[in-house]
């Protein structure tokens, strides 16, 4: 079928994984042989060609596709770094992916076809982790058997003579060896070192050696390749969309998929917020604040009878300054962002803006919890607070997210708040200071 019908059918046949679907960049070329999924900005982008597409049939089309989301959801481009080897690792991701999957093309990797290639019983479900185990644990096995083959003692061959031989003719065979120990010894041909492929090296099973994955892998590189603050900005963004995309399904009574619900309630743990922040706000009303204005049934218009009232809402407008250095740690941020979320939440109007020794971006949030960190060189607080300082009629506070690695800045302007991070450095800071738990989680 078309591969836009695809994604329909994938909406209506699995409601969680089409409407996470939707929310990836989607390119259709002939650039890739298969499928994969490339790095796009901090997002992750599916890529597909038509000819490998055509020639498969409606239902494992809409595998193929649930295959690949499967390995975005549980962020399989990430995990390679903690498994030695590559081919045994992607093997091992697939046979988790298409444990859950259905109508999967007949060469696709999956428990039971492992269990049938090595001879052993391979349950679903079991995790890329012990499928790795159950691998890696046939494979030391076999190569035990071809280290230690069973040969004959004393048959005939070793350095006593056969008990069936005259003593003149083990007296003759005495000669010849003797003889033979002052040749040069001439390896067989078989052992001459010679350079071999890595994969024959190990002795993989037939199962790995003829293993032809049903997408390609070799694409999950890029992501690895990548400074730590930006891969953690798209594991952010991944499990963003996860937890909306699971938030919508639950809206429309739909199912999680059993293999994301452990997933989905750990992201669904909400970490405390440090400080109140809506009574913070609420004192603060008399100073800079927007008005937002939306209609409301709840209150009916008093000139127009029966039609929607006028609802009036005050927004404090709050500066947020983020210290994106390259001494705060992924970690850090992610308490930073989550702290940031509650401040939008209890009624500002949040603008953020990002520093390391200089400005790097200034954008108002829209409560969206991915931001694309910029920065990461040193650490100087002026620039942020001397901004502050010169817009002081546009906000009403300056709240400064930080790990405190750095002189205090020169200027001391009113309405300041230090939020420092659960391995932050302690000082004299002025104005309120929040120091975040080591142990908020």
């Amino acid at each position: 079928m078309e591969i836009e019908k695809a994604f329909k059918r994938l909406l209506v046949k699995n409601p969680f994984y089409g409407l996470f679907c939707l929310s990836l960049p989607k390119v259709v070329t002939t650039d890739v042989d298969t499928l994969c999924v490339t790095k796009k900005g901090i997002n992750c982008q599916l890529n597909i060609n038509p000819d490998f597409w055509a020639q498969h049939t409606d239902d494992e089309q809409i595998a193929l596709l649930t295959h690949e989301l499967g390995h975005i959801c549980l962020q399989h481009m990430f995990l390679s770094d903690s498994f030695p080897d590559p081919t045994m690792f992607n093997v091992s991701a697939d046979a988790e992916v298409n444990s859950y999957i259905e109508n999967l093309p007949s060469n696709a990797v999956t428990a039971k076809f492992l269990g049938n290639k090595l001879g052993i019983h391979i349950e679903n479900g079991l995790g890329t982790k012990k499928y790795y185990e159950i691998l890696n644990n046939y494979q030391q096995q076999q190569q035990h058997k071809a280290s230690s083959p069973t040969q004959p003692c004393n048959g005939g061959q070793g350095g006593q003579p056969s008990l069936d031989s005259s003593p003149s003719e083990a007296a003759q065979d005495k000669e010849e060896k003797k003889q033979d120990s002052h040749k040069p010894e001439r390896q067989p041909e078989e052992e001459q070192p010679q350079e071999q492929p890595e994969k024959e090296n190990k002795q993989y099973p037939d199962s790995l050696k003829d293993f032809k994955p049903v997408d390609d892998h070799s694409t999950w590189k890029d992501f690895k390749n990548i400074p730590e603050a930006n891969k953690q900005l798209i594991v952010n963004n991944i499990n963003s969309i996860l937890k909306n995309t699971a938030e919508q399904v639950q809206k429309m009574r739909g199912t999680i998929p059993g293999e994301l619900s452990g997933i989905i309630e750990k992201l669904q743990e909400k970490r405390p917020e440090v400080f109140n922040w809506k009574a913070y706000f609420r004192r603060m009303l008399g100073s800079i604040y927007d008005v937002n204005i939306k209609l409301t049934r709840r209150k009916e218009s008093k000139r127009f009878s029966g039609n929607a009232g006028v609802q009036h809402k005050k927004k404090v407008s709050i500066l947020v300054a983020i210290d994106t250095s390259g001494s705060v740690s992924p970690k850090e941020l992610q308490e930073f962002l989550s702290e940031i979320h509650y401040v939008y939440k209890a009624g500002a109007r949040v603008t953020i803006l990002q520093c390391d020794t200089r400005i790097t971006s200034i954008k108002e949030y829209d409560g969206n919890n991915v931001i694309e960190i910029k920065g990461r060189g040193g650490t100087d607080f002026n620039p942020p607070v001397d901004y502050y300082d010169k817009h002081r009629n546009d906000y009403a506070s300056l709240i400064f997210f930080t790990d405190g690695e750095a002189p205090l800045p020169r200027k001391k302007p009113a309405g300041m708040v230090w939020v420092i991070s659960s391995c932050g450095y302690h000082q004299d800071y002025y104005g309120k200071v929040i120091y975040i738990p080591k142990d908020n989680k």
